[in-house]
């Protein structure tokens, strides 16, 4: 699929990968070049994928499905992807029954990683930058009152605006941060990111509390790598509007 969507595969693999991107392997009959070969060392059993991109104009055939397998088969992988731009013939479906290779577009690639992306990559990103978030947001926090009760009236009154503007804001992070379920998050539109996966975009559930307080980009966006990009800069904004209350990390 071209040197950009072979980046893009991985990046997707890379946050549980040993080993990424293009790999020339030695195969029981000579050798081939795979463009992207990753090894999953966190899992308990370690497990290894390769995955070949076709940036073609028409359906990859059977052939190629056929010719892959060997590949996946002689290189001991455990699971083997073919992404394709145009899909695929009913042939290369065929070839691809009951065994460890999948025929995936990219947009199905990522859904396929997403719930392993989401542990490993998008809560520790989140942890990164939203506890100064929480803190100034959470309904109890003496530590952040008692220094707000030290300010003057406008500035106070300026802390109270923000707390309710970006409560919303940091009611999504605590969700996408916790990795169990819990009580009150069951049955929300969050509730899949408690659980391991995203349901984007957020504005499919226009009755939830809060979510008609967060900036329109975040609750229209489907990509989860975007959705993590843009909460980032959302959150890093806001944090800095509290800073600038307190003069300073309250």
């Amino acid at each position: 699929m071209g040197n950009a969507s072979e980046r893009l595969c991985a990046n997707t693999c890379r946050v549980r990968s040993y080993h990424r991107g293009r790999k020339k392997m030695i195969l029981a009959r000579g050798a081939a070049v795979i463009d992207v070969y990753a090894i999953d060392r966190k899992a308990i059993l370690p497990s290894s994928c390769v995955i070949e991109c076709k940036f073609w104009r028409k359906r990859v055939p059977q052939s190629v499905v056929h010719a892959f397998r060997s590949v996946v088969a002689d290189s001991g992988a455990s699971h083997g992807f073919i992404i394709s731009a145009q899909g695929f013939q009913k042939g290369a479906h065929e070839a691809a029954k009951f065994t460890n290779v999948r025929l995936l577009s990219y947009a199905q690639f990522e859904a396929f990683f997403e719930p392993i992306w989401t542990d490993a990559y998008l809560r520790p990103e989140l942890f990164k930058v939203i506890d100064p978030l929480i803190e100034y947001t959470e309904p109890i926090n003496s530590r952040i009152f008692r220094k707000a009760d030290k300010l003057d009236a406008n500035r106070r009154s300026r802390f109270v605006e923000l707390r309710k503007a970006h409560f919303g804001l940091a009611m999504v992070a605590m969700l996408f941060s916790i990795r169990a379920a819990v009580p009150w998050a069951s049955g929300t539109v969050l509730a899949p990111a408690v659980s391991g996966s995203l349901r984007l975009p957020l504005s499919l559930s226009g009755d939830e509390p809060h979510l008609s307080d967060l900036p329109k980009a975040l609750r229209t966006e489907r990509s989860a790598r975007r959705f993590l990009q843009l909460y980032k800069a959302c959150a890093i904004a806001a944090i800095t509007e509290f800073d600038e209350v307190f003069g300073e990390r309250a």
